[in-house]
């Protein structure tokens, strides 16, 4: 399995790898219902057959499709066309436009510098 972005649009790719590896047959998942216009990258596990392609947007939301692999020659994808919202990540904010982040000072390393008296 692999998944790749290009120009906005996802693709999920599946190929056999016995009893030799084949190209992959690839899969265009942007057409699927709700699928987020602004997707930058893309991921997919496998789960025993169940897959998983998950997106992520460059607003930081994260989207994820559902997929059921078939086994063959070659294999294919079933997918559920259907595109649901997941929690995203905690992703650090960016700073306000003209701020910059705070920058602290360097601690000095143990055993160096003054010494109480």
């Amino acid at each position: 399995m692999a998944a790749a972005v290009r120009n906005g649009q996802t693709f999920v790719g599946i190929r056999s790898v016995s009893p030799t590896v084949s190209a992959f047959h690839w899969y265009n998942l942007s057409t699927g219902l709700n699928y987020p216009t602004d997707t930058c990258s893309a991921t997919v596990n496998n789960l025993g057959g169940n897959i998983a392609v998950q997106v992520l947007t460059t607003g930081g939301q994260l989207w994820e499709m559902a997929c059921t692999a078939i086994a063959g020659t070659p294999p294919t994808l079933s997918c559920s066309n259907v595109w649901t919202p997941l929690a995203a990540p905690p992703f650090p904010r960016k700073p306000a436009h003209g701020h910059q982040p705070q920058k602290t000072a360097p601690s000095r390393p143990a055993g160096r510098g003054k010494t109480a008296r």
